[in-house]
This record gives C-alpha cells, structure tokens and sequence, in this order.
C-alpha cells in the first residue's frame, strides 16, 4: 500500500491540456494587452489577483477566471490561483482575453446596483407608495427582482473573492472594497423601499391574527404604528438577525411600548419646564415695559410734563429710597393691567409721589399741617 502510494507520488503530473485557439490573444498583442496597467511587468504579465485596467477590471476578471477553476480547459490538477504562477505570458493573456466579456457584463451589474438610485422611475414609484401598500408593494417584480440581483451579486463576489483557508483574506483585489460598497447600497435599497417596513407590519399583523400576549399590546393603532417604525429601524441595523421578529419579537414589542410611555412622560415633563421657563420670560418682558412707563414718567416729571400738586420738590422725592421701594409695587400693578389708561396710569404714579413724601416727612417728624402742604391730601 505505502509502495502504490510512493509511486503516485512520484508519477508526474498529467500534462496541462492545449488552451483553444479561440482564447488566445493575437501573437504580439500579449505586451499590448498589458500595456496601461501600472507596475505590472510586460514579460511575466501580471500576478494573480492584481488590479488591471477597464479592459480587465478588477476583482471581475479574478472572479470570472475563479468561477470556471473546476472545468476550465487548462486544468492541470492543482488550484488556478497556483497554476497561475507557473503560465507563460501568453497563456495569462488568453485567460484574460477569454473571461474579459463575463468579467464587463458582472461589472457593469455591479455598477447597476450600486448606482440604483439614479433610477428616477424607480424612486418616483418609491415616493407614491403608501403605508398600506408597503407590504404588497415589496412582491412587486420592480423591487423583488431588484432585491434578488443585490443578492446574487453579493454571493458572487463573496463565493468567488474569499479564500477558502482564510475567509477575511481576499482572493482577488478589492473584493472587501466592492462587497462593503454594494452593501451599503443594499441596505440603503431595503431601508428606502419599505422593506423593513412592510417585514415589520407584516409580522405585526400575524401577532395580532394570532391572538398571542403581543395582541393584547397592539390595540391601539398609534401604538401599532410606533412599533411599526420600531422594530423596522432594529431589523435596518441588523437585517440579518432573525431573532427580532422571531423569539425576541414580544420583548422587543414591550420595550418599544415602554419606550412610547417613556416618551410621554418625558414630553410631559418638558412641557412643564417649557411653561415654566415661559412664564418666567413674559414676566421679565413685563418687569421690562413697566420700568420703561415708570422711566418715561420720571422724565416727564423732571421736564415739568407731569406736574406734582403739592410743595415738596419733585426730584428730593425721586432720590429717597422710600420712592425706590415704593417703584416695586408700580411696577407690579403695571405688570397686572398693563399701560392701557394713561390718565390713570399718572395718577398711580402721582399717588405713589404722595405716599414717599408723607413717609419722609413723617419719619424726620414734620407737623401734620407741614406735611399736608407738601405732599398734599
């Protein structure tokens, strides 16, 4: 047994089969098939994997090779990325030449996808859908043969760009590049065309059909529509946990709820800071219009506009600060009625002139008859 296999072993290995006419490049045209292809060397051609150019765009032309490794023509018993290394130049330049119209259809797919918004049909249709439709609308052909090419385009580049032996290492160059960009794509194409909606409304409606503890929580269509919106955004950031409308779905329907309670209760408290902070406003803007009337009278009082009938001098009266306490309750009374009778207004404010003359005069022992003159009756 160890002789038969010592003998395999040292067979040699069974001679490539010839590459058809029909793939190879023209004879001369193997430097001209390279040419424009920065740092990749005429002679040898370029190495597995490398970037080409848009006559071989890479990572397509890797992939497209790499689809075909276990029928292609050529196969000499050991992997495509290995027997690469051992190709003449023009055996590199017919399996490029041959995989070069696959590689331009897969890229132009590829473009496709990621540029889908540039459809203005197909995002016209978007806008006119309604909440109603949302789930309907998602077995459309338009969308469902769209999420169908994201997918296989997804599957073709990771099957086919990823090695086997180390699936963070990439075969052929820019996979993890193209795959991150076509995913983004993808999601933005899920989350703008309602599907994460229309998964979420649909699994909300078989919870309330199934009569479960979940429907005793979604009576209420605001709260439905809460959820709704809820459980769409987590399936968005993790579209690809089954969990969220599978054994998590009750839990998650709770916290959305409490998160509406949560919310109300929040927004009842900000509505009560807010009416705070507005009354405390409109009663420093009042306290403002009030000094401004009780300044402009003390201007009329100083120009002899507003007279004081009576002996005490109008400006002693204003210094004291028995007329400074006295301005407060003015104040207050101005901010209670507002400056709406003038007359009025100016007999308040004579009165008030009154009050601190009698309150002075008192306080420094004037005679009654003294007192009368000059702050009058």
């Amino acid at each position: 047994m160890r002789a038969l296999l010592l003998l395999l072993l040292l067979a040699p290995g069974a001679p490539a089969v010839e590459i058809p006419d029909s793939w190879r490049c023209r004879k001369g045209d193997e430097s001209a098939h390279w040419k424009g292809m920065k740092l990749i060397p005429e002679a040898p051609g370029p190495n597995w994997g490398e970037q080409l150019n848009e006559k071989a765009p890479s990572p397509f032309i890797w992939l497209a090779v790499y689809k075909d490794r276990d029928r292609d023509v050529a196969e000499r018993r050991a992997p495509i990325t290995q027997r690469w290394g051992e190709f003449e130049p023009d055996e590199k330049c017919a399996y490029l030449a041959h995989y070069a119209k696959a590689a331009a259809e897969k890229k132009e797919e590829y473009d496709e996808l990621v540029s889908w918004k540039q459809d203005s049909g197909l995002l016209k249709r978007l806008q006119r859908v309604k909440p109603e439709e949302v789930i309907a609308e998602q077995e459309r052909d338009a969308l469902k043969g769209l999420r169908a090419r994201f997918d296989a385009m997804r599957a073709w580049l990771s099957d086919f760009g990823m090695r086997d032996d180390d699936p963070p290492t990439e075969r052929a160059w820019g996979v993890l590049m193209k795959l991150s960009v076509l995913e983004t794509a993808h999601l933005e194409f899920l989350r703008e065309s309602g599907h994460f909606t229309a998964m979420a409304r649909a699994r909300v409606q078989d919870a309330v059909k199934e009569q479960g503890p979940a429907a005793e929580l979604l009576k209420d269509p605001a709260v439905v529509e809460t959820v709704v919106a809820d459980i769409a955004d987590q399936l968005s950031k993790d579209w690809r946990n089954e969990r969220i409308l599978g054994s998590d779905f009750e839990r998650r329907v709770r916290e959305s709820i409490a998160g509406i309670e949560r919310a109300k209760a929040a927004a009842a408290a900000n509505a009560k800071v807010e009416a705070v902070q507005r009354t405390i406003k409109e009663r420093k803007e009042a306290r403002k219009r009030a000094e401004a009337v009780v300044e402009r009278l003390e201007g009329e009082l100083k120009s002899e506009k507003l007279v004081f009938d009576a002996g005490a001098d109008p400006a002693l009266l204003v210094g004291l600060e028995e007329y400074r306490r006295g301005k407060r309750r003015l104040y207050e009374l101005l901010e209670q009625k507002g400056e709406t009778d003038a007359a009025g207004l100016k007999a308040a404010y004579l009165e008030l002139l009154r009050e601190v003359c009698v309150t002075h005069y008192q306080s420094i022992r004037y005679k009654e008859s003294v007192i009368k003159t000059l702050c009058g009756k």
